[in-house]
Protein backbone atom coordinates (compact mmCIF):
# COMPACT_ATOMS: atom_id res chain seq x y z
CA UNK A 1 0.00 0.00 0.00
CA UNK A 2 1.26 2.94 -1.29
CA UNK A 3 1.08 6.59 1.37
CA UNK A 4 -0.50 9.08 0.05
CA UNK A 5 0.75 12.48 1.07
CA UNK A 6 -2.05 15.52 0.67
CA UNK A 7 -1.01 18.97 0.67
CA UNK A 8 -2.79 21.49 0.55
CA UNK A 9 -2.16 24.23 -1.85
CA UNK A 10 -0.30 27.59 -0.53
CA UNK A 11 -0.25 25.88 3.06
CA UNK A 12 2.84 24.73 4.49
CA UNK A 13 2.88 21.48 6.77
CA UNK A 14 6.40 21.52 8.64
CA UNK A 15 6.27 25.32 9.76
CA UNK A 16 5.74 25.50 13.63
CA UNK A 17 2.94 27.42 14.33
CA UNK A 18 1.82 28.92 17.72
CA UNK A 19 0.00 26.25 18.54
CA UNK A 20 3.04 23.78 18.43
CA UNK A 21 4.76 26.32 20.67
CA UNK A 22 1.72 26.68 23.10
CA UNK A 23 1.85 22.73 23.42
CA UNK A 24 5.31 22.91 24.08
CA UNK A 25 4.74 24.69 27.01
CA UNK A 26 1.41 23.24 28.23
CA UNK A 27 3.90 19.89 28.56
CA UNK A 28 6.70 21.46 30.47
CA UNK A 29 4.23 22.60 32.88
CA UNK A 30 2.61 19.15 33.17
CA UNK A 31 6.01 17.50 33.26
CA UNK A 32 6.97 20.20 36.50
CA UNK A 33 3.47 19.39 38.04
CA UNK A 34 4.34 15.76 37.82
CA UNK A 35 7.30 15.95 39.35
CA UNK A 36 6.08 18.18 42.07
CA UNK A 37 3.61 14.97 42.72
CA UNK A 38 6.29 12.57 43.04
CA UNK A 39 8.29 15.26 45.74
CA UNK A 40 4.66 14.90 47.64
CA UNK A 41 4.37 11.26 47.76
CA UNK A 42 7.78 10.94 48.51
CA UNK A 43 7.72 13.61 51.31
CA UNK A 44 4.77 11.67 52.65
CA UNK A 45 5.93 8.08 52.82
CA UNK A 46 9.26 9.43 54.37
CA UNK A 47 7.38 11.76 56.48
CA UNK A 48 5.53 8.63 57.56
CA UNK A 49 8.00 6.59 58.25
CA UNK A 50 9.16 8.65 60.34
CA UNK A 51 6.07 9.06 62.58
CA UNK A 52 5.41 5.22 62.49
CA UNK A 53 8.73 4.80 64.19
CA UNK A 54 9.09 7.31 66.56
CA UNK A 55 5.40 7.31 67.94
CA UNK A 56 4.18 3.90 67.67
CA UNK A 57 5.66 1.26 69.88
CA UNK A 58 4.62 -2.42 67.48
CA UNK A 59 7.01 -4.24 65.78
CA UNK A 60 5.47 -4.59 62.53
CA UNK A 61 4.49 -0.73 62.35
CA UNK A 62 8.01 0.06 63.08
CA UNK A 63 9.20 -2.63 60.07
CA UNK A 64 6.42 -0.57 58.25
CA UNK A 65 8.33 2.72 59.17
CA UNK A 66 11.57 1.77 58.17
CA UNK A 67 10.29 0.68 54.81
CA UNK A 68 9.03 3.87 54.09
CA UNK A 69 11.27 6.01 54.66
CA UNK A 70 13.75 4.12 51.69
CA UNK A 71 10.66 3.62 49.57
CA UNK A 72 10.22 7.78 49.93
CA UNK A 73 13.54 8.30 48.99
CA UNK A 74 13.64 5.69 45.99
CA UNK A 75 10.61 7.45 44.91
CA UNK A 76 11.94 10.73 44.46
CA UNK A 77 14.85 9.64 42.92
CA UNK A 78 12.31 7.79 40.18
CA UNK A 79 10.45 11.43 39.89
CA UNK A 80 13.73 13.33 39.57
CA UNK A 81 14.77 10.85 36.68
CA UNK A 82 11.51 10.68 35.01
CA UNK A 83 11.66 14.70 35.30
CA UNK A 84 15.36 14.64 33.88
CA UNK A 85 14.45 12.69 30.97
CA UNK A 86 10.86 14.15 30.05
CA UNK A 87 12.51 17.34 29.91
CA UNK A 88 15.94 16.21 27.48
CA UNK A 89 12.68 15.15 24.97
CA UNK A 90 11.19 18.27 25.10
CA UNK A 91 14.36 19.91 24.46
CA UNK A 92 14.69 18.22 22.11
CA UNK A 93 10.98 18.77 20.35
CA UNK A 94 11.68 22.62 20.79
CA UNK A 95 14.61 22.71 19.41
CA UNK A 96 13.17 20.52 16.11
CA UNK A 97 10.65 23.49 16.29
CA UNK A 98 13.10 26.09 16.22
CA UNK A 99 14.77 24.61 13.30
CA UNK A 100 11.70 23.99 11.36
CA UNK A 101 10.98 27.73 11.59
CA UNK A 102 14.49 29.00 10.96
CA UNK A 103 14.41 26.69 7.54
CA UNK A 104 11.39 27.68 6.39
CA UNK A 105 12.20 31.40 7.08
CA UNK A 106 15.31 31.13 4.93
CA UNK A 107 13.27 29.26 2.04
CA UNK A 108 10.81 32.64 1.80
Amino acid sequence: MEKIEVKPKGIILTEPILRDYMAIERTVMANERTFLSYIRAALGMFIGGASFIQFFEGVIIQMVGWLFIPLGIATFGVGLWRYHKIKRLIHGAEEVCQLESEKERQAV
